[in-house]
């Protein structure tokens, strides 16, 4: 599963009032402030003035920042980050998972807003279970320590290999062991022409917008397929995706944002977490230039630039895709408490049956 960020929420501020923030990162962030250059107009200021100065602004009062309140809700960008505010759609800088996984679990610390509707689904389906992209397992060991047997796919080695390290320090076997049992499966495979020996599998999921890597709609109809012919019949297959908003998309296009923050525990740096969007609605194309920008405790800081192209959904073609591929729609709905889908709902989720 991926960056949480990819979904309309394009400002996302984790703050936690309880947590507690260094003085140096305080002063990491007004230096960026006050050495940067703005972009379009004034930043957006939690009291009417000027952008924060520091984090501990930001904790005061963290929901009064929205880009989608404003006019100007552009941040400073300095000209010596290397990155053009203006990107094209499916540029050349394609996503690399493996030098997104050490950011993984930092971007989704907190967030755990899928984890009981894919429970309470696995429980309702059966205890054998499919994910696709399952990234550093942040979904998969929920589902482990439930009683499920998992078997989790990634194309990155890097992810996978830290899903493996979390399932062993939470003691559970992600290999076969001496008695030929185990608690997970990691599988190095892509989405869309993987093939596994269990092919009575009760439940599959793809959530945080993974299927959304697949940038053609040829593409998801395979990985579509490919998870059909896994699951038993009857067995049911859950996709979440973020709803579209492309007027928004299209106004917040070539701006660069702050869209997260926080304290690397093992490196002690503050990565700072820069995002730009552009978008195509004609081809149904998000991309999303990340720029991870780690400054360390001793003052020198690296950047990571990474792109997450996307294509979205609308809920007809998703249901035709799905019907397509050997499935019929049970639900559709527009969060994860199971509200139904509406025009403004934030995401778009199907629980679909193979038929």
């Amino acid at each position: 599963c991926r960056s949480a960020a990819l979904s309309n929420d394009l400002w996302k501020v984790n703050a936690d009032p309880d947590r507690q923030v260094g003085s140096q990162s305080g002063t990491i962030i007004a230096e960026i402030w006050q050495n940067a250059n703005p972009v379009n107009s004034c930043c957006t200021s939690l009291n009417g003035g000027t952008f924060p100065a520091t984090i501990e602004e930001l904790h005061r009062d963290p929901q009064s920042v929205s880009p989608k309140s404003t006019e100007t809700g552009t941040l400073p960008m300095s000209e010596d980050r290397g990155i053009s505010i203006h990107q094209p759609i499916l540029s050349r800088d394609r996503m690399n998972f493996d030098a997104f996984a050490r950011f993984y679990d930092g971007d989704y610390r907190d967030y755990r807003d899928d984890i009981p509707l894919v429970l309470k689904t696995a429980r309702a389906a059966g205890r054998v279970v499919l994910e696709l992209g399952c990234g550093t397992g942040r979904v998969l060991l929920p589902l482990v320590e439930d009683g499920c047997h998992v078997t989790g796919i990634d194309t990155s080695a890097a992810l996978l290999a830290i899903a493996r390290r979390k399932l062993a320090e939470h003691g559970y076997a992600s290999e076969t062991v001496a008695d030929g049992s185990r608690a997970a499966r990691l599988v190095q495979a892509d989405m869309t022409r993987f093939q596994l020996p269990e092919r009575e599998i009760d439940f599959a999921f793809v959530v945080s917008n993974t299927l959304m890597h697949l940038t053609t709609q040829a593409e998801q109809l395979k990985a579509l397929q490919c998870a059909q012919r896994h699951l038993r019949a009857g067995g049911l297959l859950l996709i979440d995706l973020f709803n579209p908003d492309v007027a928004y998309l299209e106004a917040i296009a070539g701006i660069q944002e702050l869209a997260d923050w926080w304290e690397d525990g093992e490196s002690g740096a503050t990565v700072l977490k820069w995002a730009t969007r552009s978008v195509d609605a004609a081809r149904q194309l998000q991309e999303t230039v990340f720029v991870y920008e780690e400054v360390f405790p001793d003052g020198h800081n690296a950047q990571t630039r990474l792109s997450f192209p996307l294509r979205f959904w609308w809920p007809d073609e998703g249901t035709m895709l799905l019907e397509r591929a050997g499935f019929a729609v049970d639900e559709l709905y527009g969060d994860f408490d199971g509200s139904p889908y509406r025009s403004d709902s934030e995401r778009l989720i199907f629980i679909a049956r193979k038929r």
